[in-house]
């Protein structure tokens, strides 16, 4: 079973680089924001067409086509060639939400 993706209600809200991950890096992000609680909403992978994907290691969309040809990151699964291991799926924000709360220093 794979880990739950979440987005950080702070960063919908500022509009700037919206991103998904899992709860240590949403954890994280709280701490240096200086954030004692926070909404955090669950994530839905995206469905979209084959054209673009999500590369994880350069944490933006791209378009299939130029994977490989233009990263210096590609790094096939295999081992020889084919698909990248940073190819991802994208997320999009739920109505479900939890709050996580941290303790302050």
């Amino acid at each position: 079973m794979s880990k739950k993706h979440y987005f950080l209600e702070a960063v919908i809200e500022e509009d700037d680089d919206v991103w998904c991950t899992f709860l240590p890096a949403i954890i994280e992000e709280m701490r240096k924001r200086e954030l004692t609680e926070a909404k955090v909403f669950e994530a839905k992978r995206c469905k979209s067409d084959d054209e673009f994907f999500y590369c994880e290691d350069a944490l933006d969309w791209s378009d299939k086509g130029e994977c490989g040809r233009f990263c210096d990151s590609y790094s096939p699964r295999n081992g020889k060639n084919g698909c990248c291991k940073y190819l991802s799926y994208g997320y999009e924000p739920t109505d479900k939400f939890k709050i996580i709360k941290l303790k302050s220093k």
